[in-house]
């Protein structure tokens, strides 16, 4: 089966969209990975077999704050 790879912010609206998607998916046996904040992708998603998470940097290449640290 093939792999697919979601690369999300950390902001619900764009994780539960996916969210079906990836589930259908892992339902027609791909394995599905996440890359996003790994608190926020596994309470919205959950960290059940065939779905990893990774971090995402905290800051952009030129040092600036990301969008989570901006909403704090």
């Amino acid at each position: 089966m093939s792999r697919f790879l979601f690369v999300v912010p950390p902001l619900t609206g764009h994780i539960n969209p996916a969210a079906a998607v990836a589930a259908e998916l892992t339902a027609r046996g791909h394995e599905v990975a996440w890359a996003g904040r790994p608190a926020i992708v596994e309470r919205l998603v959950g960290s059940g077999p065939g779905s990893t998470s990774a971090p995402g940097p905290t800051t952009s290449r030129d040092g600036r704050r990301s969008c989570a640290e901006w909403r704090r």
